[in-house]
């Protein structure tokens, strides 16, 4: 991603216009590559991953952040607008017949856009997310900690408590260390799809290492861990026999790392 910051406006909130330079997937099970896609090698026609995703490279989206480094808003539609009117022009401009006119079938296609794995609304502002870093409004000393929320995305946002501390303070770069915790007693987050009801009954820690830029406020790098487990339920409307409870145990990592 290239993040470009326009001047902050009366409140002090700064846009950021993000644009999705370069897309790479990889699925592997068992240490075996099951799927893969890279934006900056040549197009493929028979990649199902290239044709999911090769529509979202050079795309373009804001957020907004506030001057303590909190996203205040997100604006994703021209985004998943411009990626619906590529997938048209890829199908030749013919429309479904089962819609009255071609914005009405181009909504739909948002629509499907807006929810594509990975790079869908959801997970995508949850990305975008992890690019900045929310400060408390106080100035901070060397060793000073603070309280806060982190959020991992596990197909939903799952929140959790954090303490944050200031570890380390150069001239260029801040060092910030996170640990965030989720209770076995925490209220099950609860997902609503179509005819299903899903249930996460998560707990676990999380920690974390971040570096800022002293002059700038950029995030520099991040390395996060994540390990999670608990039980899933999925019970649908009418149809009981379908319903299912999973036992689950998650490590999750996340690394982000600036490119010159």
């Amino acid at each position: 991603m290239e993040l470009e910051a326009a001047p902050p406006d009366a409140n002090g909130n700064t846009p950021i216009a993000v644009t999705l330079a370069a897309v790479q997937m990889k699925m592997e099970t068992g240490g075996t590559t099951r799927a893969q896609y890279d934006s900056t090698e040549p197009p493929d026609s028979t990649n199902n991953y290239g044709k999911m995703y090769s529509p979202f490279v050079s795309g373009r989206c804001t957020m907004v952040v506030s001057a303590q480094g909190r996203v205040v808003n997100f604006d994703m539609d021209k985004l998943y607008r411009a990626v619906a009117e590529v997938q048209l022009a890829a199908r030749g401009g013919a429309t479904d017949p089962r819609y009255q006119s071609r914005e009405e079938y181009l909504q739909a296609l948002k629509t499907q856009c807006e929810n594509v794995p990975r790079l869908g609304k959801h997970q995508l502002c949850s990305t975008l997310g992890k690019l900045v870093v929310a400060l408390p409004e106080q100035p901070l000393r060397e060793s000073d900690a603070w309280s806060g929320r982190s959020t991992v995305d596990v197909d939903i946002p799952v929140e959790m408590a954090a303490t944050y501390a200031l570890t380390a303070a150069t001239d260029d770069i801040c060092t910030i260390k996170m640990e965030s915790r989720r209770s076995a007693e925490q209220e099950p987050i609860v997902q609503t799809m179509d005819e299903a009801t899903i249930r996460y009954a998560l707990s676990g820690t999380s920690q974390a290492t971040l570096t800022v830029d002293r002059s700038t406020g950029w995030l520099l790098s991040k390395q996060e861990t994540t390990n999670l487990s608990g039980q899933v339920e999925t019970r649908w409307a009418g149809r009981p026999e379908l319903d299912t409870t999973d036992q689950i145990s998650l490590e999750i990592t996340t690394t982000v790392t600036t490119l010159e």
